[in-house]
This record gives C-alpha cells, structure tokens and sequence, in this order.
C-alpha cells in the first residue's frame, strides 16, 4: 500500500508500460530501479548560510539497499551505507550538509541497490540567504558610482567575498536532438540562473567549454543578471556539413577566467541534405485483451523510418516510443479502466515524423473493486511562462508500482511531488498499478505564449546632458502584479566599470518600486543605460521584450575656473576663464545698474548685443540648475537691487567658435563670484 504515512511508507515502483512488438521481443525493459525521497528539508524551503542542515532520505528495493548517496548542485558530497550485516529493503538515513554559500542549491539523492542497480535521482531546491542581510541595498548612497548599500555594523570578521555559481533553467531555443540540414544557421538560447552571491556585469562570459562550438564565437557577453535573477544567453551557431550527432558544451567563465557552476549543452543532429520524413502508417486497429493490455496493428506504408512512436490524447502525449523499422504490432500494456482511450502512431526518422495516419478509439472495462486509488494528483501553478517551474503533487494507496508520464517513468513514491519545467503545454499522467489493474490521474501545465505577468520597468537620466565628472541621476521604476522582487540597472559598454556594473535595489515585494543613483563619470560621448525588473513570480521585464534604454551625452570640459570675480562693465574670456577689460577675444559681458540689477550681454567685434539676439551667441538660463531636465532658452535677468543671486541660478551660453559653457553665479559684497565650465561639443 502506498500511503501517506509522513515518514517511512514507500512502495517500490516498476514499469507501468510495456511496449511488445510482434515476434515477442521485449522493447523498454530493464532492470527494476529502486525507489528513493527525500523526506526532509522540504522542496523551496529557505535555509541559512552556515547553519547545518539534516537531509531525511528513505529508499525502499526488495533486493536491498546498498547505499544512498547525497548529491548538491550536481557533485556527490555524500555516501552512506547500512551496517553490513544488514540487507534492508526499506532504509531510513540522514546526511549532515552545511551550505557555505547564498543561493539556490539543489539537493538530490540517489539509492543503489545490492544489485548496484540506481535510481532515478529525487531532487529538491533550497533557497540559501546570508546569515545577515549583506544583499542589495536598501538606500542609495548620493553621488556613488556604485549601487547604493545598506548600512552595515562594524563586522568582526568583514563579511566574505561573493561566490560564484550558475544554474540551468531551460532550453529556450534548440532543445536537444533537434534536426538541422548541413550548413543550416540558428541561434541556441539557453536561460541560465545567478545561483551565486556575485552579479554577473560585462566582465562575466558564457564561454565553450568542450565538444563541437559549431560557432566562431566562443565566448559571448552575459547580459547583467543580479543574483537569484534569470540571463538568456544567445549564440549564433551554423550545423557542420557532415550527418551525425554534434554535442556542444558552454559553461560560466568568471573575471578571474575561471569555469563555475552549471554546464548546459546543444545537442543537434544534422541530416541528409535529401531525407525526408516518412509516410504515415495506415488501417489502425486496437484490440482489448483482459485485463488491461491494448494489442495495436496497422499497415507500414513507409520505407526510410526509424522507429514508431505512439500517442494519445490527440497527439500530446507519448505513451510508446520503439526504435526499429518496420514494425507492424505493439502492446500497450496497463492502460487505465473504465475510460475511452485513443491512439495515433506515427513513423519518425531523423527529418521528423510523419503525419498522425490513422487513429482507433476504444473503450475499456469498467474499473473492479479493489484498485489503486488516487487521492489527488495537482500541479501548482497550473499556468507558467516558458522557463519557469510547477510542482506536481500526488497521493495514492493500494497500488503495487506507480510512474508518472513524462519524467517519472523510472518510478514514484506516495505522497510525493516533482519539479517540472515544460517548454510547451504538457499532460502529465500518474499511472498506479496493482494485481487487479491500472488507474490513471491526468493534470496538464499550460506553457503560456510569450511571458504573462511580464514586470513594466522604466528609465530615466535627469538631465541628459552633462559635463566631463559632473552628476546626473538615474532613476528605475518598476510595477510588477503580485509584486517586484527587485529592479536593477547598467551602463551598455560605456568604457567605465563602475556605471557597466550592475547596480540592484530589493524591491521586497511591493507592487510598485522605484529608486534613484546619484552618479558622474569622466567618460565622454553618448552613453546607453538599460534596466531591468523580475516580478516575485520570477518573471523579468527581458522575458516580455525590449529592455528600456536611455542615453547620457556626457561632453568634454575644456575651462573650469571657481569664484572668478567680476564687477560691472567687465567682461568673461570662456576659452580661458578669465574676466577682465571688455574686447573683440570676450565673449559675455555682465552689466550692472541700480534699477536692473544685473545683466549679462554677449560681445560681438567689440559691439554690445542682446542675448538670444546675436546669432552667434544664443544664451539659455536655469533658475534652479537642481530641477533642470532640459534646456530652456531664456534671456537671463539678475536679481533687482538689495537681492541676493540665488546660489544656484545658471547661466548657460553657446558660442559661434563651437563652445557651449555654464556659468554659475552668486551676488558678492557688490560683485559676481562666477563659476565657469567650457565645453567642446
């Protein structure tokens, strides 16, 4: 009986399905693989850096277990065995495993039996945070090139360096065995997970590791990727010339050149130039033959296929899949009671399948008394966007064996549950099996087109023009619904390392987020920043399209000259800053009466003139250079007599010989303190 007994109930599980073709060779069978959980810590639970962990297994195998073995982020850490002068059929045992670094880990366990036949592996994920919160920021920190931080206590020791790690989500293009004709092009796209504590900037590559690189490009740039975030990752491949299997494998390479985490692989298969799918089977029949075996026949029309593959539910889903020509027969073997079952076979060759052919239809005996019974069989969430996870879940008793179809044909335990992550809509099948037939639970995870509940993130840089080490503001605003985890930004090859980092803000959860980066550079030109978001169902603004992108002109500073004094009826040399006696090399000039106050002027071959007026000269002026966002064109007036110059009114002025200078000026004991800042443009 496979019960829900919280700890030690398990039943050990063999094949639900049993394809036989004519002649009495048997296709699919293998040995019986022993059965194995893991009972505890529990899948998506969050542990502590550190802080030692008990990894409850149970295994169950009526030849015996031999040993169970511990494995994390795929590398065995762990092996136990039972004491030798037991053989137990059903063994309990727990690992000790101290994570050492933040993250998502996965932990997976396998059991060997004495007949050193494995299991499937039981997986589970654990997401692993710091002891303290020493992650994103909180706040910024004005005027840093750097993403702002949280304020820290004195650490004794200080807190260690980040660590390195990626994790491979899913195939987003390409998934393996997919058929190329010689000389085709694609691109493979993989997504990959920052597992790790350190976010992935421009110094970071996803680099060929080993096998075919069917590139020329073996190493290409990672987009920014704050940890715990998704990165996908492009590469332009062509297929050889030659027919065959090609295997690539590419794998994070960090600053320090060194491989971490994850490898991920393309797997294709290059085809004839001339081969072609084959032709459709014809004339099929199904035959039911007590208790639950379906003999099914039909008519080969085909003369190049490779194998035979048979489905149902209208095509979707697999249950058989026989590797050899020409076969005319097969059984299908515990198909469920009590239900109309339907069935298409198509042929397959390397150039893909044939058409669906012909389909039979039959309806099965009504369930007996005494069957397995399934208690319930979900998934959660029933809809995802291609790249993400659902957890099904089950539970059963009385059955003898039980699969899952597809991903858990090796067997599964009661209760129990599996992390799927389909690229496109999926019926799973929970298929239980006992001395008096077979039962059938079905749940389908729909596969979203494009990425649903997509965060909206926005960019702004205020101003967009600025000077060589002057400050601007960067600003990110995230809404994501059911809430942000967090929203970041970065320079797109800017040349400065500090704005191409990547700079992250935890949103925590709120369902509108947004942060301001007071920075500066000394790098000149059109500069490109883009941000990103990741919703707290795990879904980044990069998965629904376009990231936004905005520019900074950032311009040389010729001229800075501070507190440059001038009185009434001088004049202010831009290429030098200088003020002194007016004259033809001047270019403004600043006036000053008792019922005006004071006025800046533009000197043209030794002419007075108007700002705004004399085509060469064109004046602009800020009020408040702080709440600036672009430039206003504006004749700049002072202040009346007895008024103070505002600190922070600028005057901006561009002149015929292609210099373009702000001045910033305040009222002195009867004088002007300027300050001055040429530009080349």
């Amino acid at each position: 009986m496979l019960r829900g007994h919280p700890r030690l109930v398990l039943a050990l599980i063999c094949l639900a399905i049993a394809v036989v073709i004519s002649g009495g060779c048997a296709l699919g069978r293998g040995p019986v693989r022993p059965a194995v959980t893991i009972l505890s810590p529990q899948n998506g639970q969050r542990l502590t850096v550190g802080q030692e962990v008990e990894v409850k297994s149970v295994a169950l195998d009526t030849r015996g277990i031999d040993h169970i073995e511990l494995w994390v982020d795929g590398v065995r850490v762990q092996n136990i065995s039972p004491d030798s002068s037991q053989e137990p059929t059903a063994w309990e045992t727990s690992f000790r495993w101290t994570p050492g670094a933040a993250g998502r880990h996965q932990l997976a366990v396998q059991a060997v039996n004495r007949a050193g036949v494995t299991s499937a592996p039981f997986a589970i994920v654990v997401d692993v945070v710091p002891a303290e919160a020493i992650s994103m920021p909180a706040t910024p920190t004005p005027t840093a090139t750097s993403p702002p931080t949280q304020e820290q206590p004195s650490p004794t020791p200080p807190p260690a360096a980040c660590l390195n790690n990626a994790t491979f989500v899913a195939d987003i293009t390409v998934p393996d065995e997919t058929p190329f004709r010689p000389g085709d092009t694609f691109d493979k796209v993989w997504r990959m997970r920052n597992s790790g504590t350190c976010p992935w900037d421009s110094r970071y590559a996803w680099v060929f590791e080993s096998g075919e690189a069917m590139t020329a490009r073996r190493a290409v740039e990672v987009p920014p990727t704050v940890p715990g975030a998704d990165a996908d990752i492009a590469v332009p491949m062509t297929a050889p010339a030659q027919p065959g299997r090609y295997t690539g494998r590419w794998r994070m390479q960090g600053p320090d050149g060194q491989f971490f985490g994850q490898r991920a692989t393309v797997i294709i298969v290059v085809i004839p130039a001339g081969l072609t799918p084959p032709a459709a089977p014809a004339r099929l029949e199904a035959e039911f033959a007590p208790p639950d075996l379906v003999i099914l026949r039909w008519v080969d029309q085909s003369d190049n296929e490779q194998g035979v593959r048979i489905y149902t539910d209208d095509g979707r889903t697999l249950l058989a899949d026989i590797p050899t020509p020409d076969v005319t027969e097969a059984r299908i073997q515990h198909v469920p009671c009590g239900q109309e079952v339907r069935f298409i076979v198509r042929t397959y060759n390397q150039a893909g399948e044939s058409e669906p052919g012909a389909s039979a239809t039959l309806r099965t005996p009504d369930c007996a008394a005494g069957l397995p019974v399934i208690h319930y069989f979900t998934a959660e969430p029933a809809e995802i966007a291609a790249g993400q996870k659902a957890l099904l879940r089950w539970d059963l008793e009385g059955a003898r064996e039980a699969r899952i179809f597809p991903g858990g044909e090796a067997g599964v335990v009661a209760p129990g549950q599996m992390e799927v992550s389909p690229t496109q809509t999926t019926t799973y099948r929970l298929v239980a099996v006992n001395e008096l037939g077979t039962v059938e639970a079905r749940v389908t995870v729909t596969v979203r087109e494009g990425a649903a509940g997509v965060p909206a993130v926005r960019l702004t840089i205020s101003p967009d023009t600025v000077g060589q080490g002057e400050p601007f503001r960067i600003t990110v605003s995230g809404e994501a619904e059911g809430g942000l985890n967090s929203i970041w930004w970065w320079g797109e090859g800017t040349g400065d390392a500090e704005l191409d980092a990547v700079h992250a803000y935890p949103c925590q959860g709120a369902g509108q987020c947004s942060q301001g980066w007071d920075v500066r550079t000394e790098v000149n030109g059109e500069l490109t920043f883009r941000a990103n978001a990741r919703s707290n169902a795990g879904v980044q603004a990069d998965q629904g399209g376009t990231l936004p992108a905005a520019r900074l002109r950032v311009i040389p500073v010729l001229v800075r000259a501070r507190d440059v004094r001038v009185s009434g009826e001088q004049c202010l040399d831009l290429e030098t800053g200088s003020a002194g006696d007016c004259g033809p090399a001047m270019d403004v000039r600043f006036l000053y009466d008792a019922v005006d106050g004071w006025n800046l002027q533009g000197v043209n071959g030794g002419q007075l003139v108007g700002l705004g007026v004399q085509p060469a000269i064109e004046a602009i002026s800020y009020r408040d250079v702080r709440a600036a966002t672009g430039w206003l064109p504006q004749v700049a007036v002072g202040p009346r007599p007895g008024a103070s110059t505002p600190t922070h009114t600028l005057v901006a002025v561009r002149t015929g010989a292609g210099r373009f200078a702000k001045l910033f000026l305040r009222a002195d004991a009867g004088a002007l303190l300027v300050e001055v800042l040429t530009y080349a443009e």
